[in-house]
């Protein structure tokens, strides 16, 4: 998906070599890399852009959202980072 990068872990050996991964989206401000607000079933979970294999198996989810920035972001989701760093919105088959 354009702008949007996922990278492997690389603080603590443990967490490098658990291939656990990070999600960055391009945009908010000058274009860097930021992590999003995630929302698991419209519901906000801190620091979900470290670690989202640990949160939701791909098996499990039944479609997601994905918005750069605050443009298009429904407003029960629109925060400060999403302005800036945008939203992903996962729902599950739960």
């Amino acid at each position: 998906m354009p702008g949007v990068e996922i990278l492997p872990r690389r603080y603590g050996a443990i967490n490098a070599m658990s291939g656990s991964k990070r999600l960055f989206i391009h945009g908010g401000m000058g274009g860097t890399l930021c992590k999003p607000d995630v929302y698991i079933d419209g519901m906000l979970v801190m620091d979900a852009a470290e670690d989202l294999d640990a949160l939701v198996r791909p098996e499990e989810v039944l479609g997601f959202e994905l918005y750069r920035n605050g443009t298009g972001v429904p407003a029960e989701f629109t925060t400060t980072r999403a302005r800036d760093c945008g939203v992903l919105l996962v729902w599950t088959k739960r």
